[in-house]
């Protein structure tokens, strides 16, 4: 008796201990993590789909341009309104003949470690941006590299358009969302981000 009770102990001692033995190797490993440098850039944030495959947000190692307008004053941009999607939103901003040295623009041109796949975040993949700024100041202060920086407290354009004369930013400063006349927001800074 005493043997089986020490046969089952071990048994589920070894599945508490390895509960991912069941698993192959590509569902256990999940080798990405929040301020990594990858991709060119900074993981800010991660998420699994629907299959187990990693997925996230990367942004560039500093801000872009010397306070740069929107763009577009007085046009409502067709399509480009979405909160969540900052790839389509810049996509269209392009699409409408957006310059390179409007925000949208800067982030659109921007390329850094070979990667050419950089758009201005939507003001929730901002918003993320921001929720993990610890991290990302935190690395990028301690990286020895005086040409990054990380999430000041100031107002960042979002590629998220409200109004013909207004679209959103983010006051890192105060941290909340707000719209913003296109061209009269107080020396806006850009941020570029990609995602994998």
């Amino acid at each position: 008796m005493k043997r089986y009770n020490s046969i089952f102990i071990l048994i589920i001692l070894f599945f508490f201990l390895f509960p991912f033995s069941g698993m192959t190797q590509k569902e256990c490993k999940k080798d990405r993590y929040v301020g990594e440098f990858f991709g060119g850039g900074i993981i800010y944030y991660l998420y699994l789909d629907s299959i187990g495959e990693q997925h996230g947000l990367i942004a560039s190692l500093s801000d872009l341009g010397e306070y740069p307008l929107w763009g577009f004053p007085d046009y409502q941009v067709p399509n480009c309104n979405s909160s969540w999607d900052g790839a389509s939103n810049t996509r269209a901003f392009i699409a409408a003949g957006g310059k390179p040295y409007f925000a949208i623009g800067l982030c659109a041109t921007f390329e850094n470690e070979g990667f050419k796949d950089w758009y201005m975040p939507s003001i929730d993949e901002f918003n993320l941006l921001f929720n993990a700024r610890f991290v990302v100041n935190k690395v990028l202060e301690e990286d020895g590299d005086p040409s990054t920086n990380g999430i000041l407290q100031r107002y960042y354009w979002s590629s998220s358009q409200q109004t013909a004369s207004h679209a959103w930013y983010f006051n890192a400063g105060a941290g909340f969302a707000d719209d913003g006349s296109k061209n009269n927001l107080p020396k806006p800074h850009v941020r570029a981000i990609r995602s994998f």
